[in-house]
C-alpha cells in the first residue's frame, strides 16, 4: 500500500495561497496493463479469493473416504507415539512404569488424541478416584482410566480470561454431551485438550470455540487432496474407455426411423462384434466403415504423481515417506526432507506430548522419574558400528590420558554396547559367566591399552522354544533332549579381537532370530555319541563368515547350522526331522573351553 494525493487539489490550493495537509488515500501496489486487462477489474484473477471451509462433518467424511486424508492425519500421530518414551532408572522401576502405561493404554490414547486434534480437536479425560467432576482434580488423586473425546462431544460457554489463573485460556467448565444420560459438567483440570492449527483471535473472536480449537489440517490441504483424488478417479474412469470402436453404417438415419430398421442395425452390430470375438475378424458391408480409438496413456503417471507430490508438500510430509518412493522425475533420495520431517515431529512431541505426559504422570505415578523421547530415526547397523568405534576410541583416549578409570570403564562397557545395539545380550551373557575376570591390562588403570585383548571365541545362540522341539522328540522316540539346546555360530581356537566384530545386523530388535518352519531339515548322527538336527539358514551362515572375516578360525571345511539333540547315541531309523519354527535367543560370546 502507498499514500497518494489529488494533483488538481494541490494546484487549486497553491493558486489561492492556501496551505493544506494532503489527505492520504490507499492504493494497491502491482502491475496493471489497461490493454491486456491485467491488474484491472476485467482481469479474472482480480476476483480470486481465499475461502475457508471448515465443516466438521465434511472433515470426518474426508478422513473416512480418502486414503490420502487418512494418511495425512494418521502418519504423524503414529510416528510421534510408536516408540513411547525412554525411562531413566533401575530396570525394575522402568518395567513397572511401562506396565502401568500398558494398563492404561496410554500411547494408544495419545495417538488417538493427536488424530482428533488434526481432525478439528479432541481431549483426553483423566478418570480418577475422586468423584466430584466439576471440581479441580485432587493432587493425591489416583489415575484409574483415560478416555478420549472428540470436539463434537464437548462444549463450553466461556474461557478463563483472568491472567492470574493457572488455567488461563481454558474453558471455565466443560460440558460433556453424554447422549440419553444428559450432560456432564467437568472441571478443565481433568481434561488435556489436543487442538488443530492456531487461528488468530481477531479473525473469529477470542471467546469462540473456533478460536479455542483451531483449524483442522483439512482446511489447508483440502484442495490438494481433492485434486489428487479427482485425478486418480479420472484416470481410473478412462480404463473403461481405453479402446473405443466406431461404426459407420450406410443409411443409419433411415434404419433408426422404424422398429424393424433398429432391429436390423442391432443384428449388424452383433454380427460384427461376434466376428471379432470368434473369428478375430470384423464382418462389414463394402460401404460400412469401422475405426478404433486408443487412449494415449503417456505421461498420465507423471501427472498423477505430480498431484500426490503436491499433497505431500501441503501436508509437510516427505514424498518418499508419504508415498513409499520418490516422485518420478525427482533425482533425490529424500534424506534431507525425511530429517526435516522428523525434526518437526520432535518439536511437536515437546510442544504437544510432553506437557500432556507431565500432567498425566502426576496422577499415574507416586514418584517422578526422568525420561526422554527416543530418537525417531533408526540408525543402520553400519552407522551403529561406526558410532561404537568412535566411542571406543574416545574412551581409550580418556583412559590413556588418565581422565577415566579403566576399572570403571570395564564395569559399564557391556551395558553401553548393549544399549547401542552393537552386541545385543552381551551384558547378560557376561554376567552369566561365573569365572569372568576383566582383562589384566585393564586392572589398576593401565594406560597402554589400544585394542581389546585377543582371546579365543565361542559364539552360540540358545534355543528358546525347547519345549516344542522336546514334544517332537517324544513323538519320534528320541527321549529326553539335552537341557542346553543351542546353535553354534563360531568356534575359534585362534584368539581374535571381540570388539572388532560388528554386531549382528540381520536380527530382531531384541536380538532374537527365528528360523521359519520347513525347508531342508535332517536328523543325523554326529560321531557315535549324539544326534543332531541340521537345517539351512543363510543368516547364520553369513554371520559365521563375518566372524571368520575378523580372524576367527574354524576347524571344519564347511559350516552347517545344527542343534545337538542328545548326549548319547540313539536309533534314528524312521525319525522324521522337526519341521516347526526354531526360535534362537541373542548371541552369547564366550571363550573356548575344551
Amino acid at each position: 500500500m502507498r499514500a497518494s494525493m489529488g494533483y488538481f487539489q494541490n494546484l487549486t490550493d497553491a493558486a489561492f495561497g492556501r496551505t493544506t495537509t494532503p489527505k492520504p488515500t490507499l492504493t494497491h501496489d502491482g502491475l496493471a496493463n489497461i490493454m491486456s486487462g491485467a491488474g484491472t477489474s476485467i482481469d479474472k484473477s482480480s476476483y480470486d479469493q481465499y475461502v475457508v471451509q471448515c465443516d466438521n462433518q465434511q472433515v470426518m467424511q474426508s478422513y473416512r473416504a480418502s486414503w490420502i486424508m487418512r494418511k495425512i492425519v494418521d502418519m504423524p500421530a503414529r510416528d510421534m507415539t510408536r516408540k513411547g518414551r525412554a525411562w531413566q532408572g533401575e530396570p525394575e522401576e522402568v518395567e513397572a512404569r511401562q506396565e502401568r502405561e500398558k494398563e492404561l493404554k496410554l500411547w494408544a490414547k495419545l495417538k488417538k488424541a493427536l488424530k482428533y486434534g488434526d481432525l478439528g480437536g479432541g481431549a483426553i479425560f483423566l478418570g480418577t478416584n475422586d468423584a466430584n467432576l466439576d471440581q479441580p482434580i485432587n493432587e493425591g488423586a489416583e489415575l484409574t482410566y483415560l478416555h478420549v473425546f472428540t470436539r463434537d462431544e464437548l462444549s463450553f460457554e466461556r474461557l478463563i480470561r483472568d491472567p492470574r489463573d493457572p488455567l488461563y485460556g481454558e474453558p471455565e467448565l466443560w460440558t460433556l454431551n453424554a447422549g440419553n444420560t444428559g450432560s456432564v459438567f467437568i472441571h478443565p483440570s481433568r481434561f488435556i485438550p489436543f487442538k488443530g492449527r492456531d487461528v488468530p483471535d481477531r479473525v473469529v473472536g477470542s471467546q469462540s470455540e473456533q478460536s479455542y480449537w483451531g483449524d483442522p489440517v483439512y482446511t489447508s490441504v483440502r484442495n490438494a487432496v481433492q485434486n489428487a483424488d479427482k485425478a486418480a478417479d479420472g484416470f481410473a474412469s478412462l480404463i473403461d474407455e481405453a479402446k473405443t470402436d466406431t461404426y459407420k453404417f450406410k443409411q443409419l438415419t433411415q434404419l433408426l426411423g422404424d422398429a424393424e430398421g433398429e432391429k436390423t442395425l442391432k443384428r449388424r452390430v452383433e454380427a460384427t462384434q461376434m466376428g471379432a470375438s470368434i473369428h478375430r475378424s470384423r464382418i462389414l458391408d463394402t460401404e460400412d466403415e469401422w475405426e478404433t480409438r486408443q487412449v494415449n496413456w503417456s505421461n498420465m503417471d507423471k501427472v498423477s504423481m505430480h498431484y500426490l507430490a503436491t499433497v505431500a508438500g501441503a501436508a509437510d510430509i516427505p514424498a518418499t515417506r508419504f508415498l513409499g518412493k520418490s516422485p518420478d522425475g525427482m533425482n533425490s533420495s529424500g534424506e534431507g526432507d525425511e530429517q526435516n520431517y522428523l525434526d518437526r515431529l520432535s518439536s511437536d512431541q515437546v510442544e504437544k506430548l510432553k506437557p500432556a505426559l507431565d500432567h498425566i504422570d502426576q496422577f499415574m505415578f507416586d514418584q517422578p522419574l526422568e525420561w526422554s523421547f527416543p530418537p525417531l530415526s533408526e540408525m543402520t547397523e553400519k552407522e551403529k558400528a561406526e558410532i561404537g568405534e568412535r566411542k571406543s576410541k574416545a574412551i581409550v583416549g580418556y583412559i590413556q590420558a588418565g581422565a577415566l578409570s579403566a576399572d570403571a570403564v570395564a564395569d559399564v562397557a557391556p551395558a553401553m554396547l548393549e544399549a547401542d545395539g552393537i552386541l545385543p545380550g552381551i551384558k547378560d551373557a557376561q554376567d552369566a559367566l561365573p569365572d569372568f575376570e576383566p582383562d589384566p591390562r585393564l586392572e589398576g588403570g593401565a594406560t597402554d591399552m589400544v585394542d581389546a585383548a585377543p582371546r579365543t571365541l565361542y559364539v552360540s545362540r540358545p534355543v528358546l522354544n525347547r519345549s516344542e522341539i522336546q514334544d517332537w522328540a517324544a513323538e519320534q522316540g528320541l527321549g529326553e533332549l539335552q537341557e542346553d539346546l543351542h546353535v553354534t555360530i563360531a568356534y575359534s581356537r585362534t584368539p581374535v579381537d571381540w570388539i572388532a566384530i560388528e554386531g549382528e545386523w540381520n536380527q530382531e530388535k531384541d536380538g532374537t532370530v527365528t528360523i521359519e518352519p520347513g525347508g531342508p531339515r535332517l536328523v543325523e548322527p554326529l560321531g557315535d555319541r549324539t544326534a543332531v538336527l541340521m537345517f539351512s539358514s543363510s543368516r547364520l551362515g553369513w554371520r559365521h563368515e563375518q566372524i571368520k572375516h575378523n580372524g576367527a578360525s574354524w576347524d571344519y571345511p564347511d559350516y552347517q547350522p545344527h542343534i545337538s539333540l542328545t548326549g548319547e547315541s540313539v536309533d534314528l531309523e524312521g525319525v522324521e526331522a522337526y519341521q516347526g519354527a526354531i526360535e534362537l535367543g541373542p548371541e552369547k560370546f564366550e571363550e573356548v573351553r575344551d
